[in-house]
């Protein structure tokens, strides 16, 4: 691997065989990266949110979406652990060095402690400009609450009205700024503030905020709780009015880069996630971006109303979200930042 501007992209982790017959692994990385000798701590990811994996199941798959640097590293060491009730079980290692291929997958067994859990851990190196998924931002309309609404279809439409009356604020615009992301959300809490009409929301001061996370979904649509590319370690805690801009204006140092997931290799599905401690997590709302998505939308920012847990109204609940995204080429050789991206 030749000294250049390089990203490492971790893409996916197998569970082959877990730590446990009974439960599943609660899965979470630290990232260490070595240069001129010297190894230093980059980070953890999904500490907070770790992956849910069980082996020898179908349900053994999951996207990461972790990228870093790593132009002047000569090794990286991701450190695979699990979090289970007695504390933390290190399963092991998976080393990338500098001259390994650009792409493969490292097979990692467990060789501490009485369990032989085997992971394998995918990732790839990017240099090139190639398509890609942005995303920008996300704001809450309605948290989760129970809802009684005999008008479903109405809803659905109103909400289709404010992400094209929000898109329209930002489509000239592929990597849109902090203030416009929040302008555009506005106007989509503008339009859907007419659903007080159409829906009683049934508000339960019991709940409190919501507790959400972003995924990279399976392609294989396998249900795969934790993780989450967003936040990168843990949930984020969400009402209504909330916004949350990933494009980092200046003198706002929240989020200093956007979040980004490759779409040179076809179709991605996003979904947005409620984590709940008692039951199954739920989705809030998935979107599928292919290639008809791409050509159509191409460079522009487009904002999209998550519904979907809305939609089953069998279950008595509901929740409107907004996130903001954008599709185009994008140099992986250069941070997730505008002002790096367009100079």
């Amino acid at each position: 691997m030749e000294k250049q501007n390089l990203t490492l992209l971790l893409t996916t982790i197998h569970c082959v065989k877990s730590t446990t017959e009974t439960t599943c692994d609660d899965i979470y990385f630290e990232i260490y990266a070595t240069s001129n000798g010297v190894e230093k701590y980059l980070g953890s990811a999904f500490k907070g949110n770790p992956i849910q994996m069980e082996g020898g199941k179908k349900v053994n798959d999951a996207y990461l979406d972790i990228s870093f640097d790593c132009s002047y590293m000569d090794e990286c060491r991701i450190l695979i652990l699990e979090n289970d009730n007695n504390g933390h079980d290190t399963i092991g290692n998976a080393i990338i060095k500098r001259d390994d291929p650009l792409e493969g997958t490292i097979t990692v067994n467990q060789t501490t402690g009485k369990a032989k859990a085997v992971y394998e851990l995918s990732y790839r190196v990017i240099s090139k400009p190639i398509q890609t998924l942005r995303v920008m931002g996300v704001y809450c309309e309605e948290d989760s609450k129970g809802c009684n609404v005999d008008l479903v279809e109405d809803v659905l439409l109103l909400a289709e009205k404010a992400a094209e009356e929000a898109s329209d604020v930002i489509k000239k615009s592929p990597r849109p700024r902090a203030k416009a992301v929040s302008k555009a959300f506005d106007v989509a809490a503008n339009v859907l503030a007419n659903i007080g009409d159409l829906v009683v929301w049934i508000a339960n001061a019991a709940e409190g905020a919501d507790e959400v996370y972003m995924q990279h979904v399976d392609k294989d649509g396998h249900d795969i709780e934790g993780g989450g590319f967003w936040p990168e370690d843990g949930i984020q805690q969400m009402e209504k009015g909330d916004q949350f801009e990933f494009t980092g204006d200046e003198g706002d140092a929240a989020y200093s880069h956007y979040y980004r997931v490759p779409l040179d290799r076809g179709p991605v599905t996003l979904q947005l996630r409620e984590r709940d401690p008692h039951k199954a997590d739920v989705s809030i709302g998935s979107f599928t971006f292919d290639e008809a998505y791409y050509n159509k939308y191409e460079d522009e920012g487009r904002v999209v109303i998550a519904d979907e847990y809305f939609r089953d109204q069998q279950g008595g609940q509901g929740a409107i979200y907004g996130i903001c995204v954008s599709v185009g080429i994008e140099d992986w050789a250069k941070p997730a930042i505008v002002e790096e991206q367009e100079g």
